[in-house]
């Protein structure tokens, strides 16, 4: 297979990731490898998740789909690179969170990571901002110690 095919199976493999939407997303674990790492990379505690081994992406989906019952991706930008196997994606994530007990809707940016072994993800991250959780529970968040205008003329 050439780069250009190999590059051309994976993005489809991307677009299909990305277009789950709800409890579809509950059968992502069979796009990656048995032996894939995938997690957050910041979060509110401010240490990364990693979850790794296909059994564990697999349990990992059931309770995204739980806690997460309608989450959805949006405005999906797929960026590819040189390597037919590295994909960067950036786009919105919203949907409700369950997972204090309570419904809490939920929105971020995002940043995904996708590299590829074989035509499967072998490694998965997600980048986004938990200060946004944070806020959306109704913790307040420090003044930040530089702003905008602070680096701006306006």
């Amino acid at each position: 297979m050439t780069n250009d095919e190999t590059r051309q199976q994976n993005r489809a493999i991307v677009e299909k990731y990305m277009a789950m939407v709800g409890q579809e997303r509950e059968n992502r674990w069979q796009m990656f490898t048995d032996d894939a790492t995938t997690g957050l990379q910041y979060t509110a505690t401010g240490e990364s998740l990693v979850i790794s081994g296909i059994d564990n992406i697999r349990q990992g989906d059931k309770f995204n789909c739980k806690n997460f019952p309608d989450w959805g991706f949006s405005n999906i930008e797929i960026f590819c690179s040189d390597d037919p196997n590295s994909f960067l994606v950036e786009c919105d994530g919203e949907g409700t969170s369950y997972v204090s007990g309570r419904p809490v809707h939920h929105k971020d940016h995002y940043v995904h990571k996708f590299l590829f072994r074989d035509g499967k993800i072998c490694l998965y991250r997600e980048f986004m901002n938990p200060c946004n959780e944070l806020i959306e529970l109704g913790i307040k968040m420090p003044k930040a110690p530089v702003t905008t205008e602070d680096m701006t003329e306006g």
